[in-house]
């Protein structure tokens, strides 16, 4: 009797811890149910949320693209649908002569940023292939010059013409619908120029950057993203870049000379300074922005969206010159900002050696002197040819001049057009 209650006695407690065991087990199964189904809906949730506030932030962008007003360097705060969860920051600036849009949506702990260069030119029905500016002078196409696209030109309109024994032997002037100019080129606006300008006020906005010279960098390879601050390699007198990898938010600013060499990889970068010298050989993705003198030394290569432009100096008077030499590819934007109030006084001049070659637009209210070609736009007061007996006023030789080669996802400044046009995204920042 004895033996069979211990036997019951151990059976009921096997049973018992095997109860337990099982209860444990269903506990934490249950536990860990609650558990996934507690982070399956935090996932879900933050997953929402981060959609949403994607959304918002291209919402934002779409805005910016629009160009409802938006002034440069404010920023603007809105709430979508006064939802209290849809906050968007919005700041539209410059990078180099480029927009620089900015969005940042927000909610608790969350965030998205974007960050877009955009412009307002780009391929689409009526779009010129050369605007010349009403000085009297008829446009003269000699040798076997070649324009394609629809062109706004002097009243003189355009004529066959003749030049140290070349005479045109086309069979069409033009081949294109043509309107009549302005006694001007288009004034791109004193707000765009100060903003661009603005960029290069390294006291004025110290929050904004961080400033080094070329010596303090250990590195020969550095990248600053563009959510951070602006990186500036300074140098009071002469900076000169070669054998050395520079990418992202970073600008090279002198009061002197910037020199660029071949053995430099650059992408992105801007650089500010009196003259500017890229030499031979250099392939690169930059904006060349200068007072006096940008030089492009042979068989360079810059790709899109490169841009080369000259600003106004009320210290300097001397003639400024940007220099395409020969062979060399330029896929951007070449822009002159210096204006003179007398259209018979040239105060720059852009020269194309032969051989070389612009992808994208050309701008300038002074002149141009023209021996290579262009795939894309020319927005010009005058062309001059210079020859070894004579100096000839809006003649082309053996040139050409083509819209119709602009890249379909080509997209630069709207030099030609109105200030209210939707803008397109050149490039998504990093």
């Amino acid at each position: 009797m004895g033996s069979n209650s211990a036997k019951i006695s151990k059976l009921s407690a096997s049973v018992m811890m095997y109860a337990v065991f099982v209860s444990v087990i269903i506990l934490i199964l249950i536990s860990s149910l609650f558990l996934y189904s507690y982070i399956n809906r935090i996932t879900i949730t933050s997953y929402h949320i981060k959609e949403r506030l994607r959304q918002n932030s291209s919402s934002g962008i779409n805005l910016l693209l629009a160009d409802t007003g938006f002034q440069y360097n404010t920023n603007y705060f809105l709430d979508f649908y006064d939802s209290g969860i849809d906050s968007v920051h919005l700041h539209k600036s410059k990078w180099g002569i480029y927009d620089l849009l900015s969005v940042r949506s927000w909610y608790q702990g969350y965030q998205n940023q974007k960050k877009a260069l955009a412009g307002g030119f780009y391929k689409r029905a009526g779009l010129k292939a050369i605007y010349l500016a009403d000085q009297g002078s008829p446009l003269c196409v000699c040798g076997n010059t070649s324009i394609q696209g629809d062109c706004m030109l002097p009243v003189a309109g355009i004529k066959r013409g003749y030049v140290e024994g070349r005479h045109f032997t086309g069979s069409t002037l033009l081949q294109g619908e043509v309107d009549f100019s302005g006694a001007m080129v288009p004034d791109p606006g004193i707000d765009q120029v100060e903003s661009i300008i603005r960029q290069f006020d390294i006291e004025l906005d110290q929050e904004r950057y961080e400033v080094m010279s070329l010596d303090d960098i250990e590195s020969d390879s550095v990248y600053r993203s563009f959510f951070e601050k602006t990186l500036i390699i300074y140098d009071s007198d002469r900076l000169s870049v070669n054998q050395i990898a520079l990418a992202g938010n970073i600008m090279l600013i002198s009061k002197g000379d910037i020199l660029i060499g071949p053995q430099s990889q650059l992408e992105d970068i801007i650089c500010f300074a009196r003259n500017i010298y890229v030499l031979v050989g250099t392939r690169a993705n930059l904006q060349c922005i200068a007072k006096d003198t940008i030089w492009i030394g042979e068989n360079c290569n810059l790709s899109y969206p490169s841009a080369l432009s000259l600003f106004p100096d009320t210290a300097s008077e001397s003639s400024k010159l940007i220099q395409i030499s020969e062979g060399s590819v330029i896929e951007g934007a070449i822009a002159d900002y210096v204006t003179s109030s007398d259209p018979e006084v040239d105060l720059t001049a852009i020269k194309l050696e032969k051989n070389s070659h612009v992808t994208g637009q050309l701008f300038t209210g002074n002149s141009v002197i023209l021996k290579g070609n262009v795939s894309g736009q020319v927005i010009t007061g005058k062309f001059q040819l210079p020859t070894p007996s004579s100096l000839y006023i809006n003649h082309l030789l053996d040139v050409n001049i083509r819209i119709s080669e602009l890249p379909e996802d080509f997209v630069g400044c709207g030099f030609l057009e109105n200030s209210r046009r939707p803008k397109k995204i050149i490039r998504w920042l990093h």
